[in-house]
């Protein structure tokens, strides 16, 4: 550090970061102009790329100097990422100057690497003691269960966890951040569930950075209530489980309003001072919130791409492979079934146009299968969701017959299935249904042929039926006429006396009509 007595602080503090998070970050306070020299940093000869994010107390500069390069960094008292190109051209041993002039400045993600290209920041290789690698894989045995599991993963958490926050910052659709419910998971118990701490039996704690109403309803186990806020920028409802009742092992789910997606980062701690990062929507992207909520494991990080495990308790062996997408396939094993189930969701938003902010609609297609075997039944089921459509086949096979059904949901409206075709043998016989609005039934059996029509009002009325060697008609109509052995009628019209005939009927004999 060159110009050292005009340097009054230079440390590390914690702070809040460029997007909300808490980070500890370099401190640099300096009554006149100071050189912070990096050296024996540049080696080789080629293209580099020096990035850094920087913040001030007052509107200021620094200077970047790479030997006879110097490249001026403006600085403001918001958080700035700069990002700065160079070429060495000789061998010699470089070293990197930070020149400050005199204020006080915080710095963090400084990161230096070849090429021309600017790459998200990773920790340096001898900070790998705090990082876990980027595919971890487990396994834990316990006395009523086994699990393995490979994953993507992020931070090593702490030992334990007492400190939860949960960020928003507005819908993607700019609507108001809606905070729902938290349940934290532990021993197959929600710890967290009203106002009280029903396994430790004490108080859970609720903050948060702003004033927030009904706060309280974070913690209620009630899906229907809420906390919300309309201000844009990050903040946070955080749960203090308290010092004695930390949890080390478990889960956190997440609930925010259903249909939306948001801003969101989700950060853990033990002392509240040093915290660490479950998701964050600006590296893992948005998804679509539902009724399920979003779970993170207390013990294992997060699963920010790929998850696969094997889970075998007394009782049933669970297997499944799961993406950042949520698109996953699972089979499940127990006792008396088996179940097996793929499903995939791609989800498309309306993009803004012209600088102008349309109404957003959310497109879902999501594509489901499951097979499932029980003891007494084999079921199958395929589903397609396409925006407001939804079409489905099922299949069920058991020991009393097999059945099929098709049908659109939603096609014309969304209230019930208004197109089904279904199909079922039994030991009877084979039915055939199709019904909408309006539909027919028809039955064969060892001795009998029905069609049924539905006229819209949910029951069946009899069209026509054959029993044995017997034709049964409600109602009749032909075009060209009735020819039978013994008898024809044809459609003529003529006079018979003072009648008018609409039909002319012939009676066969010896052959001849």
């Amino acid at each position: 550090m060159e110009g050292g007595y005009n340097l009054k602080n230079f440390d590390s503090v914690s702070i809040v970061g460029m997007s909300g998070e808490e980070i500890t970050c370099g401190h640099i306070e300096c009554t006149e102009t100071t050189t912070l020299r990096l050296n024996n940093t540049i080696k080789l000869t080629g293209d580099y790329v020096y990035q850094i994010i920087l913040k001030s107390k007052n509107q200021s500069s620094i200077t970047l100097k790479i030997k006879d390069q110097e490249f001026e960094l403006s600085s403001e008292i918001e958080w700035k990422r700069f990002v700065q190109k160079f070429s060495v051209e000789d061998n010699e041993s470089l070293y990197i100057d930070l020149i400050f002039n005199s204020g006080e400045y915080w710095f963090y993600n400084a990161k230096l690497e070849t090429g021309t290209v600017a790459t998200a920041w990773t920790p340096a290789p001898e900070d790998f003691d705090q990082k876990l690698y980027s595919i971890q894989s487990n396994f834990e045995q316990r006395a009523d269960f086994i699990e393995l599991s490979v994953a993507s993963k992020q931070d090593i958490l702490p030992a334990k966890i007492r400190y939860i926050r949960d960020y928003l910052a507005l819908a993607t659709d700019n609507t108001e951040s809606c905070w729902v419910e938290c349940k934290v998971v532990t021993n197959n118990t929600n710890i967290v569930s009203g106002e009280q701490n029903v396994a430790c039996l004490t108080s859970t704690t609720l903050s948060s950075d702003i004033e927030l109403e009904d706060i309280k309803n974070f913690v209620d186990e009630d899906l229907d209530t809420n906390v919300t806020t309309a201000d844009s920028d990050w903040h946070y409802i955080q749960v203090d489980l308290g010092e004695e009742n930390a949890v080390s092992t478990g889960y956190v789910t997440i609930y925010h309003k259903e249909g939306k997606s948001y801003n969101h980062k989700l950060v853990v701690s033990l002392d509240g001072n040093n915290w660490y990062e479950l998701f964050n929507s600006e590296k893992n992207g948005t998804y679509d919130e539902t009724s399920d909520g979003k779970t993170y494991l207390i013990n294992d990080g997060l699963v920010n791409k790929n998850l696969s495990f094997i889970k075998v308790n007394l009782d049933s062996i669970t297997q499944k492979v799961q993406d950042a997408e949520n698109n996953y396939a699972s089979i499940a094993t127990d006792v008396d079934s088996i179940t097996q189930r793929v499903e995939s969701v791609e989800n498309t938003t309306q993009e803004i146009q012209d600088d102008t902010i349309p109404t957003l609609t959310d497109s879902v297609n999501k594509q489901i299968s499951e097979i499932k075997l029980n003891s007494d039944q084999i079921s199958q089921q395929v589903t397609s969701i396409q925006g407001a459509v939804e079409k489905q086949a099922q299949e069920i096979l058991d020991a009393n017959g097999w059945r099929v059904s098709l049908a659109n949901i939603g096609a014309y409206d969304d209230s019930y299935a208004t197109e089904t075709v279904s199909m079922s043998l039994t030991h009877d016989g084979m039915t055939i249904t199709r019904s909408a609005s309006e539909g027919y039934r028809t039955q064969f059996t060892g001795d009998t042929i029905k069609i049924e029509y539905d006229n819209g009002r949910g029951t069946y009325e009899n069209a026509m039926s054959i029993e044995k060697d017997l034709m049964y008609l409600t109602r009749l109509k032909v075009k060209n006429g009735v020819d039978h052995y013994t008898i024809k009628e044809i459609p003529m019209t003529y006079t018979f006396g003072n009648l008018k005939i609409g039909s002319l009927v012939f009676i066969s004999s010896s052959g001849n009509s």
